[in-house]
């Protein structure tokens, strides 16, 4: 979503509207509704699940703007776990960004009847962090992310299937 934001005021899309854009940083561990409470912003990016939980807890949201008409997330899997299709998931290890981006995948999860506390007819969760290492390193089948990031084999590494978190 960024890159999609930052090409936008590259373009001077804010500035001929008469607006003064400033983008700040994100990443896995920084929760937009916390720097929205804070003051650190005056608008926000953020999913709309970890929103709705953020309202719910307390903090001023409005939502101005829906970008996806579905769930914007989704389960990369590497093609050597086994994982084609969300039948495959049962005794995988799975991460997940939190800080209110686990609330979709929590869901699917459920909608798929997982339990996400291992087993033999769940999936183990794990927190992931901001880069791809784990997976590489083959220390969990799949992560999530967003279906507007590039695919993980355009950088180079290996090739993976993705999962839209709605179900297929």
């Amino acid at each position: 979503m960024r890159r999609f934001l930052l090409a936008a005021a590259a373009k001077g899309f804010y500035a001929n509207a008469g607006l003064d854009v400033t983008i700040s940083p994100g990443g896995p561990d920084i929760s937009p509704a916390q720097v929205i409470a804070g003051g650190g912003a005056d608008v926000i990016v953020d999913w709309m699940a970890s929103a709705l939980a953020a309202r719910d807890k307390g903090v001023p949201l409005v939502n101005i703007a829906q970008i996806f008409e579905k769930s914007g997330m989704e389960l990369t899997c590497r093609k050597d776990s086994g994982v084609a299709s969300p039948a495959q998931l049962k005794r995988k290890t799975l991460s997940v960004w939190f800080s209110g981006n686990e609330y979709p995948f929590l869901a699917w999860m459920a909608k798929l009847k997982l339990p996400i506390s291992g087993g033999p007819d769940g999936v183990t969760v794990l927190k992931q962090g901001f880069n791809v290492d784990p997976l590489l390193q083959k220390q969990h089948n799949g992560r999530g992310g967003e279906a507007a990031r590039p695919r993980p084999e355009a950088d180079g590494l290996p090739r993976s299937r993705r999962l839209r978190a709605h179900g297929g």
